[in-house]
């Protein structure tokens, strides 16, 4: 990169630093927490209670697939919350039907 480049860089950087101080100064003069979300598409991550409500399996098995290692289920962690991916659940349960 030129020089130019580079400063033209620092100061892009230099300025969404600056936002987020302001931010987190508005914040914490409000009283209120900064907290960063996760939006879930409702149509792809379910959790092991919807999913339970969907498929005549229970809650706990849902969790029990969830926590199993080696079994390929579909499932991700973000936090300490567990989300299962609907649309390859059903490709999951077709292709493990009847394994024990």
């Amino acid at each position: 990169m030129k020089e130019t480049e580079i400063d033209a860089k620092i100061r892009e950087y230099e300025a969404i630093l600056s936002n987020l101080k302001k931010a987190k100064e508005k914040n914490k003069a409000e009283g209120t927490k900064e907290v960063e979300n996760f939006k879930r598409d409702s149509l792809t991550l379910i959790t092991c209670k919807e999913a339970a409500k969907l498929y005549p399996m229970g809650e706990n098995k849902f969790r029990e697939l969830c926590h199993s290692k080696g079994t390929g289920f579909p499932c991700i962690k973000l936090g300490c919350r567990i989300y299962i991916v609907k649309e390859k659940l059903d490709d999951w349960l077709y292709d493990n039907a009847g394994n024990n």
